[in-house]
């Protein structure tokens, strides 16, 4: 319990110090594109709805998307935008970066570093924003810093933004009680994750099944599959691990029926709070459910 609380205290530092250097970039904007360079596509999901949420206009936007159909086409109307980049995303990012700077956006990336001095040498002119080494908690450290910026820099309720805020600041505080809650079903899930599995989520918890299904951590075959597309997987890995809220149980019910048409054995992680901090607990739980799954 002390490793991750020491790992949930360095995400939180990691996340205040990027939430300080992102502010004055949202400050500046009244509307803003966000957008994923590599594979995890939730970090930009999740800044959309808190953003949103928070009284920021945000809008999420596939990088292919936003580099061949909305820059180059949005001449006179450019949004700022800003990009998450993942370790594995570096090629991505430095085809966004010559597009967005050729098209006149102004542009801020939250990255893991190290970054290639190809990469280094096009950030002139774009706010660059350090979310620590690429082995550290740089994902939960990326939710924490939207998290707070949007708390700061929204004009959404002033008692939504002070909530916000304050769970992401004191994450380190919950951990004991988060694990204990959820004690049961963490042993259970990390024996279910041992084996062969598809993973699925609801847009919020996206980028938390995304962090399951890409860990290193685990040597089993995992399959990230979106919810509309779950039916067709099962014929082929008939095990399947369901992330969601509680407000948004109804939307993933279509899911479950599988377990009588298709013979498919569910398992879930349901996160008991709101959805716009319902990530931040999430990965802290994937954390705990990757150091089980190897202990057995």
């Amino acid at each position: 319990m002390r490793e991750l609380r020491a790992w949930v205290r360095e995400a939180v530092r990691r996340g205040r110090e990027a939430a300080d250097a992102l502010r004055p970039f949202l400050d500046e904007v009244t509307s803003v594109i966000v957008t994923s360079a590599g594979p995890y596509v939730g970090q930009s999901t999740y800044a959309a709805s808190v953003m949103s949420s928070l009284g920021i206009n945000a809008v999420a936007v596939d990088d292919l998307m936003l580099n061949y159909y909305v820059a180059p086409y949005d001449e006179g109307r450019e949004k700022p935008v800003i990009v998450f980049v993942s370790p594995a995303g570096l090629t991505e990012l430095n085809i966004l970066l010559d597009q967005l700077r050729w098209t006149g956006h102004r542009i801020a990336v939250l990255a893991p570093t190290p970054l290639p001095e190809i990469i280094k040498a096009k950030l002139g002119g774009v706010s660059f924003i350090d979310l620590g080494p690429s082995e550290g908690p740089w994902l939960l450290a990326s939710l924490v810093s939207i998290a707070l910026a949007g708390s700061d820099a929204g004009k959404g309720p002033e008692i939504r933004r002070s909530r916000v805020r304050e769970e992401a600041l004191t994450l380190e505080d919950v951990v004991d009680d988060l694990v204990s809650h959820y004690e049961e079903a963490l042993g259970r899930l990390a024996s279910f994750v041992r084996e062969p599995h598809v993973v699925t989520a609801t847009p919020t918890l996206w980028v938390v099944a995304e962090s399951l299904a890409y860990s290193r951590n685990l040597g089993s075959r995992r399959l990230l599959v979106r919810p509309s597309a779950v039916s067709e997987v099962v014929r082929f890995i008939n095990r399947v691990l369901v992330i969601q809220t509680d407000v948004e149980e109804y939307s993933l019910r279509h899911i479950k029926s599988l377990s009588l048409t298709a013979a498919t054995k569910f398992e879930e992680l349901r996160i008991r709070t709101d959805p716009l901090t319902a990530p931040l607990y999430g990965l802290i739980l994937v954390r705990v459910i990757e150091g089980l799954a190897r202990e057995a």
